[in-house]
């Protein structure tokens, strides 16, 4: 019966088995970047808005406030 079972299932006595490569722990940058592709998109993409959004208000910001001055001032120099 067990000369039956090893007849049937040859791969079980053949010795290239046990040679098989190892498998990789350690990938390339590039693998890293093409398997995260989507991910490292959002998020440069959200800092990219998050920077543009900052400079957009920053570049505002000097035109209220002289805005606001010049309606302070001129109530002063109606006087």
């Amino acid at each position: 019966m067990v000369f039956w079972t090893s007849n049937q299932k040859p791969y079980l006595l053949d010795p290239t088995v046990l040679v098989d490569s190892p498998i990789p722990i350690f990938k390339s940058l590039g693998q890293l970047a093409k398997e995260n592709i989507w991910g490292i998109l959002i998020v440069l993409a959200f800092l990219l808005s998050t920077l543009l959004l900052y400079l957009y208000k920053k570049k505002i910001s000097p035109i209220e406030e002289t805005k606001k001055l010049s309606l302070r001032l001129i109530p002063l120099l109606k006087h």
